[in-house]
Formats: structure tokens, C-alpha cells, sequence
């Protein structure tokens, strides 16, 4: 599992994971008036090992991400593949700079936070970095 960093809020993002990982459900937390958002729980990793390494509840919320063409390719082959593509790799099948396809992934990262925050409001202040 990737993990970012634990923020002060004491929340993780994860933005990619193994198909194996087990998540038990631990609380269903009401939905979001924003229809976007599919699901939003608290969750804790099935496996007791990986359960010691992270033992508190995580927050798992489930939404649509709008993004399409370019962005849409960078979005899946950075962040939700299990094994992510280079910038480099993703910058030669467009012919773009890696450096701009870092900034394309940043850009989406700060859109999902910002899509997060205003759907739950109560994770003010989190998210990817």
C-alpha cells in the first residue's frame, strides 16, 4: 500500500493499492449531499501485521473524478496503478517534459483535495501534498 504522509489531521491519502489489500469496514459515515461521492467510512487493514504498522481507523472516501484525455492517462498510469510509471516513460508518449508531467500530476492531486474538502468537509486541511 502507498501511504502518504500522516498530515496533522492524522490523515493518510492513499492514493494507490495492491488488489490484495483487505479493508474491514469499521463505521459507514453519512454520505456527502454531493452525489460524486460514493462512499465515505472509516476502515482498518484486515491483516494484523499491517493492522500494527497503521493500527488506527483510516478514512476511506470513494468519489468520481472528473478527468479526461491527458490527464485522465496521467491520473491512472501515477496514481492508481500498483506499479506506477515514470514521468519519463508518461512524458515520451506524450512528448512532454517529465517536469510537466509532474506538474500535471500535482495539478491533480491539488483538484482531488480540493474535491475532498469541499465534499467532506470535516478532513479540512488534508490531503495529497
Amino acid at each position: 500500500m502507498h501511504l502518504g504522509v500522516l498530515n496533522n489531521d492524522g490523515v493518510f491519502w492513499v492514493t494507490r493499492s495492491k488488489e490484495s489489500l483487505c479493508l474491514l469496514v469499521v463505521k459507514k459515515l453519512p454520505k456527502a449531499t454531493d452525489k460524486r461521492v460514493l462512499s465515505d467510512e472509516l476502515v482498518v487493514l484486515e491483516n494484523k501485521a499491517s493492522r500494527a504498522n497503521y493500527p488506527q481507523p483510516m478514512r476511506r472516501v470513494r468519489a468520481l473524478v472528473e478527468v479526461e484525455g491527458k490527464e485522465r492517462e496521467i491520473f491512472d498510469a501515477r496514481l492508481l496503478a500498483e506499479d506506477p510509471e515514470t514521468l519519463q516513460v508518461i512524458g515520451a508518449r506524450f512528448g512532454i517534459s517529465r517536469e510537466r508531467v509532474r506538474q500535471i500530476e500535482t495539478r491533480l492531486k491539488r483538484r482531488l483535495k480540493e474535491f475532498i474538502e469541499a465534499s467532506a468537509p470535516d478532513v479540512e486541511g488534508s490531503g495529497p501534498s
